[in-house]
Formats: C-alpha cells, structure tokens, sequence
C-alpha cells in the first residue's frame, strides 16, 4: 500500500523557475553537431523535435546529447553549451508532448547509489530519463534501513547510503533534485514507511519498538525464523511514540531538501510465506506490542467492550458464557460497546 504527499507550493514554485528558464533565450548549436546526425536547434522556444508516440526522444538525438555530455566533462567550452541547449530542448520538447498525451504525468522510480555522485553520471542518468519521456521521478530515499542523507548532516537513527570517505557532505538526494528539475522533471521522495529496516532491527534500544505477534515473536525474530518473504523486512509498531519520533527526525531532514512530493511505501506489516501467508489466527496479527494494545482497547467505549476485547485477543475466540460474564461485572452497562458498534436500540413498550 502506498500513499502520496503533494507539496503544492513547491510545485508553484518550480512551475515558476521552470517558466523563465523554457521562456529564456536559447544557444543555438553549433554546425559541428551535424557530423552527430542531430540537425541544429535555434533556441527553446523553436520548434519541438519530433518525438515518438510515447513522448520519447530519438535514439539519434539521444546518442548526440550523451556524445557532447561525455565531450564537455573534457573540458569542451563549446559542446558544454551545446549540450546545455540540447538538454533545455528536449525538455521543452517533453513538456509539450505530455501536455497533449495520455498519461500526462508518467513517473519512473530509481534507487541511487555512492557511484552516481561521480562527475556527469547524475547528467546522463536525468537525461536518459527524459529520453525515454518520463516526466515524474519518484527517488527512494528511505530503504533497507538506510537513508539518502549526508554522513555529515544525518540526524536520524539510520546510517546514510553514502559511506566513502571524502563524500561525507555530498548530498546526493539534493545533487539528484537539482538535476531532475533542470531537465523539467517533477522530483518525489520515495520512502519505505512501517518497514524500518534489519538495521534497525539489529539495535536493542529499540526492540521494543518492534511490532509483536500473539506467539512473542518480533517481525525482527520472524524475519530471522524465515517466515517473511523477505529476511531484510523489519516492521515497527505503528503506535510507539519512539518509532514515531524515529520517523519524524527522518521525515524532516528529508523534507528540508523541499522534494516535490512524498510517496509512502510499506504501509502494512510482514507478508509471510508458506503457512504464515495466511492469517488465520488471532495470534498471526501484529497488535501485540504494548502500545497497539494501547491503542486498540482504547477504542473501547465501556468496561463490559473492553473486557470482551481483553479476552478476544487473549484467546483468540469468544464463547456464550464470556457475554454472561462481563454483564455480571458491569450491571450497570446495558451491553459491550466500542468504536464503530451501534447500540441496540430500545425496547419500545407494548
């Protein structure tokens, strides 16, 4: 399950920059391109090159804009303006085309690595994006227990994806905003949500953050006993106050980068394999963590509600005598109540 967070102002925001920059007088290429088979472009406001049916650029265009990307990170002052005014082209070129072609909004997802912070590799993999006539990319920024922050600015519990020495502040989260928008794109956070990660399972001031089944087990121990589809999956207890303060630390720093949106991935709890992919027990359920219990006898809306629920998920059932039982404990209530329970009408006389 997935849920998406749109900044609005933000939006507008880049709806702005991206005007004057589209509006702005373009570098015309020069004859040299021609020996590249891409014919020269007068400026972003000519013509749109053609693009195919799905809003893609040329496989020859494409070719020639990543010959004069490669030719600039030489040095080349010419094709570094040749290759700026392709690629404010073509994104003028995909701004139009999706304006006018279902879907409008046609998104990508991408997982980043220490190696795209190398010179030119975040160029060539925006463009390739735009090439292909994506227009929406959602960048994970929070996964396998990790997160896309700086080592040297990362205020969360989580190690950052970026390890190599000499990279501690290279931000490659915004490295990677800045490039997407330059090229028109929309630029989304993409992050996992109750799936905290093993590394966070692996830490013992946080154990009892973890979600807990009926059987005492944490999603951490049935990871480890092979019941999850996947042994890297680590869930937390939605309703701790610690797993919520762990998320909002991260949340922040990664919405201070002022991504477009946000897009939450793992809004559930394991999926089990074999036997455990199917609950079929009150104990297979993942309410047992002190504050899920909380939370659900919370919901009760009297004593004779509240014992029921006590018992049900103690034992998994409920038998005629329980409903005799919590109406001796509690006379004075006329029947067990929670949220969402409508009470029995009364009796009408005569």
């Amino acid at each position: 399950m997935v849920s998406l967070f749109s900044t609005a102002r933000l939006r507008s925001s880049l709806q702005r920059r991206l005007t004057k920059t589209l509006l702005g007088p373009g570098i015309a290429l020069a004859s040299g391109l021609g020996v590249l088979g891409v014919l020269p472009i007068a400026g972003t406001t000519g013509q749109a090159q053609a693009l195919n049916a799905y809003c893609q650029v040329t496989q020859d265009a494409a070719l020639a804009k990543e010959n004069l990307r490669k030719a600039a990170l030489t040095g080349d002052a010419t094709a570094q303006q040749q290759y700026q005014a392709m690629v404010r082209q073509h994104t003028e070129d995909l701004r139009q085309c999706r304006s006018r072609t279902w879907p409008q909004r046609q998104a990508v997802w991408v997982r980043m690595y220490p190696c795209d912070l190398q010179p030119g590799i975040l160029d060539a993999l925006f463009d390739r994006m735009v090439n292909l006539g994506y227009n929406e990319v959602y960048v994970e920024v929070f996964y396998g227990g990790q997160v896309l922050l700086p080592k040297a600015d990362n205020p969360t519990i989580w190690p950052s994806v970026v390890q190599k020495a000499g990279y501690e502040r290279r931000d490659l989260f915004a490295e990677a905003l800045e490039k997407g928008r330059q090229r028109g794109l929309r630029m989304d956070a993409w992050m996992f949500t109750l799936n905290f990660g093993y590394s966070y399972g692996l830490r013992s001031d946080r154990e009892q953050v973890l979600a807990l089944n009926g059987r005492g087990q944490t999603t951490y121990a049935y990871a480890k006993a092979g019941a999850s589809s996947n042994p890297d999956e680590v869930f937390v207890d939605p309703y701790h106050p610690q797993a919520q303060a762990d998320y909002s630390s991260m949340l922040g720093a990664v919405l201070r980068r002022r991504p477009d949106g946000v897009l939450f991935d793992y809004v559930r709890y394991p999926r089990g394999v074999g036997p455990n992919s199917v609950a079929d027990s009150v104990d297979d359920l993942w309410i047992y963590g002190q504050a899920s219990r909380d939370a659900l006898f919370r919901r009760a809306v009297n004593n004779q509600g509240l014992e029921l629920m006590r018992r049900y998920i103690s034992r998994g059932h409920l038998v005629d005598r329980d409903i005799q039982d919590v109406r001796d404990l509690y006379p004075n209530e006329s029947e067990p109540l929670w949220q969402s329970r409508t009470p029995a009408p009364p009796l009408q006389a005569g």
